[in-house]
């Protein structure tokens, strides 16, 4: 059931394919009620006739044997409303919950009474917004103790993306993400060797638009989004003189298919230049494919070192073709009759990734360990790009082109640390971090057309030197608990202009608890992170990133006795971000500019849960977030570009649940967002507000069997 309060109106509507849902679950939920009801009486019955106990009556009323198991489900069913008032988009790119009928959530658990002669001792099926809700999973446990345990996992994403304030609202999305593991083990409980196997999916499909830049003007383009991959694996688990061993082979196979086109004629959104498009088809199909390999160890030395190594080695290879036409009129207003691009290559990328770990322990008090660790890939990928444009009358132009790129990268890692438990109330830690990174970048660029090529050759290194140090303190022992963690580094010659040159960075947590029922938590962290570098267009210019970040969090719990729990807390982030830009000038040329980025955001939340009768229990909370950025300040100095997103996003909720009977809840509840932003986003010379108020009330009835009191 829906309600839309912008007209006035109220409209009033179920799904018919979630009433189907709905009604078969209820359905089955109560023809399993009814005949697990009906063998308890048989049983309860023949009991009485054989001159049974009345305790042994009560004690098969409470326990539902069926099969030899014992069975235990819940499943709720109910109704959720919605009435929105302010940007349809905003709110489903958010939340996007929408009205109908819903199964909520369900479980059933199975456990054997024996297990002897069972195909399995024990069953857990459990879902939660599998239906109409945007988000969604089932789960299912499956396990024979001592010969198999199976576990799967299946979730479910309904992606919606609609914001005016990204390329004035023409990049959007509207994908369905469906994603799936099983993992089966055999001997699950064997103490000597394990055996693994498994498989994953990922799906993402759905429609998509975006905006095509071609001729000196903007065309909004249809997207058909796909991309599937499939990853199967084979492991097995050793164990043996006190060594233990895994390894692990995996091939994932993955694709995608996007496709871009128009379905007619698109006259473009810049009305100067007199382009626009007839025709437009873009197809760009990837195929690829990964074998991994992975093995560990470990050994533990009681009392005296522990050693654990890892290594992992995967080979990617990914082939792909790419081909677009286009028909229409060009900027100066000549017929295209034919603009065509192709292109075919592939890529692979070799990966290892390697470390090992060693423990000393020098006595009870001290432990020295020292961790290293290497990465090394290499990326070789080519293809052969033609060309074809055909205009007006004119004989048709060719080009075809050949490109070819390598990446070789190389770090090693090494991180050594002390720790020392100088008693049971204080104990701290140093370490020392040493980064070694080395990368080349080749590439061959070729005119087929013509015989002349060009060729580059670069590499850089960088080394980062990092200090670590910590200390956990107990003043009065488990009443309060302090701990400090920091690390400061520097690097030299970064490859990218936002990597950590200079940084510091540390953080304190305080948990204090000076009640069994009442536990407050404080904590502070800062970041800091500076990193000159040089333009490439001008090397004497000397370009800085400096980016601050604080935050500071509270929070406490009080739980008085079983009917009674409040949690609350408060966080506030600061971040400054302040970059050196260059900023090209028709008339001056380019010049030295700054970019600033502010964010200034409050958290709060409260929430309150309470039982005041044995068959009630009602919760409520309220979180509000709250991000003042710069205020009114939008515009700095001469080539200052300042950003930031003032706005709050507060939610309101309340619920309340109710015991009807034994094996029956009626629950009901309310949910409030209000999103507001500070400014309205420009748009084709008006402006566009994306808030909103969503009021999302629901009553749902939860169905037990085999509940207890």
């Amino acid at each position: 059931m829906e309600m839309h309060t912008g007209d006035g109106t109220m409209k009033c509507y179920f799904r018919k394919s979630a009433i189907t849902g709905l009604v078969s679950a209820v359905g089955l939920m109560l023809i399993l009620c009814t005949g697990l009801s009906a063998q308890e009486v048989s049983s309860t019955s023949g009991s009485s006739g054989s001159g049974g106990s009345s305790s042994a009556a009560k004690q098969d009323d409470e326990v539902n044997l069926t099969g030899g198991y014992e069975i235990k489900s819940s499943i709720e069913f109910g109704v959720r409303f919605r009435s929105l008032d302010g940007n349809e988009d905003k709110y489903r790119s958010d939340l996007n919950y929408k009205a109908g009928a819903r199964l909520f959530n369900s479980s059933f658990f199975a456990t054997a009474e024996e297990s002897g002669g069972k195909p399995f001792d024990s069953i857990l099926i459990t879902s939660s917004g599998w239906g109409g809700d945007p988000n969604g999973y089932a789960r299912v446990n499956v396990e024979k103790l001592g010969w198999y345990k199976f576990d799967t996992m299946l979730r479910r994403f309904k992606y919606y993306n609609h914001l005016v304030n990204i390329a004035n609202g023409e990049h959007t999305q509207n994908t369905v993400h469906n994603m799936g593991d099983f993992n089966l083990t055999l001997l699950p409980q064997n103490r000597r060797v394990k055996f693994r196997a498994g498989f994953s999916y990922d799906d993402n499909e759905g429609p998509a638009h975006t905006t095509f830049d071609y001729q000196r003007d903007e065309f909004p383009i249809l997207n058909d989004y796909s991309t599937k991959a499939y990853d199967f694996r084979f492991g097995v688990d050793l164990s043996f003189g006190g060594f233990n061993f895994s390894v692990t082979e995996g091939y994932r196979d993955f694709k995608e298919n996007h496709r871009w086109f128009i379905n007619g004629f698109e006259p473009g959104e810049n009305p100067s230049p007199n382009s626009s498009l007839t025709s437009f088809e873009r197809m760009m199909p990837i195929d690829g494919s990964t074998w991994y390999h992975k093995l560990t160890g470990h050994k533990y030395w009681e009392g005296v070192a522990e050693v654990s190594g890892r290594f992992i080695y995967s080979d990617t290879k990914t082939d792909f073709t790419f081909s677009e036409m286009i028909t229409g009129l060009s900027s100066n207003g000549t017929p295209i009759v034919l603009d065509e691009y192709s292109a075919s290559g592939d890529s692979s990328k070799p990966n290892g990734n390697g470390d090992i770990g060693v423990t000393f322990f020098l006595g009870d008090k001290v432990e020295i360990s020292n961790t290293f660790g290497v990465t090394s890939y290499r990326i070789s990928g080519g293809n052969v790009l033609f060309n074809s444009i055909l205009l007006g009358m004119n004989p048709a132009s060719t080009s075809e082109d050949s490109v070819w790129r390598f990446t070789d990268y190389e770090r090693i890692m090494n991180t050594l640390e002390g720790s020392v438990d100088v008693n049971r109330f204080f104990n701290f830690y140093l370490g020392y971090r040493y980064t070694d990174r080395k990368v080349q970048l080749q590439g061959l660029d070729e005119d087929l057309q013509s015989p002349s090529s060009s060729s580059f050759f670069e590499e850089g290194e960088n080394t980062t030197n990092a200090f670590l140090a910590g200390f956990q303190a107990k003043p009065f022992g488990k009443k309060w608990r302090i701990n400090f963690d920091m690390e400061a580094g520097d690097g030299d010659n970064p490859f990218t202009r936002l990597s950590n040159n200079e940084y510091t960075q540390f953080r304190i947590k305080n948990h204090f608890a000076p009640t069994d029922d009442l536990s407050i938590s404080v904590s502070f962290e800062a970041k800091d992170n500076s990193n000159p570098g040089l333009s490439v267009s001008d090397p004497s210019d000397i370009l800085v990133a400096d980016v601050k970040s604080t935050s500071f969090g509270a929070a406490f719990s009080y739980m008085p006795n079983g009917n009674v729990t409040v949690n609350g807390g408060y966080n506030y982030t600061y971040l400054n971000a302040e970059t050196d830009i260059i900023i090209p000038t028709r008339n001056f040329g380019n010049g030295i500019g700054m970019s600033i980025y502010d964010l200034r955001n409050h958290y709060g939340y409260f929430d309150v849960w309470f039982r005041p009768h044995p068959k009630v229990s009602i919760f409520g909370a309220y979180r509000i977030s709250k991000d003042t950025g710069e205020g009114d300040e939008f515009i700095g100095p001469s080539r200052t570009i300042i950003g930031s997103y003032p706005l709050s996003f507060q939610s309101p909720e309340v619920r309340g649940t109710f015991r009807l009977f034994r094996n029956v809840d009626w629950n009901i509840g309310y949910q409030y967002y209000n999103y507001d932003e500070k400014f309205d986003v420009p748009l084709f010379g008006g402006f566009v507000s994306q808030d909103y108020r969503a009021h999302l009330p629901y009553t749902s009835v939860t169905i037990y069997l085999g509940r207890r009191d």
